[in-house]
């Protein structure tokens, strides 16, 4: 029932339920998992600077959930978020810009990047 309601919204463009349906498909409560899915409603919410979205969509990018793994992307989401008042995103922030660092500029697998 809640997931039918937080469609309609997030479909009339509330950020709030957007994040909410993304964070859904994301841990597959009410609906099945679906990480592709959860990475369009985070940026959705992410188009209108939503910083829990920008920190979850920064995670799906660290961990390559729904998306290609990209220690670059999740560094510049965990900013965004930062930047937007999220402060469980500071500390993500710096702990991604070491990997990066200890990476020099080479790809890092997500298999890396999940410990």
């Amino acid at each position: 029932m809640a997931v039918g309601w937080y469609q309609k919204a997030a479909e009339q463009g509330f950020a709030a339920a957007q994040s909410n349906l993304g964070g859904m498909f994301r841990l597959g409560r009410g609906v099945p998992q679906d990480f592709v899915r959860a990475a369009f409603w985070y940026r959705k919410a992410c188009d209108q600077s939503y910083p829990l979205a920008e920190f979850n969509l920064a995670v799906m990018f660290e961990l390559g959930q729904g998306v290609t793994a990209s220690l670059t992307h999740a560094a510049y989401w965990y900013h965004r978020a930062a930047e937007h008042g999220e402060e469980s995103a500071r500390e993500c922030f710096a702990d991604v810009l070491k990997k990066l660092e200890a990476s020099k500029g080479k790809p890092v697998e997500s298999s890396e990047t999940s410990a």
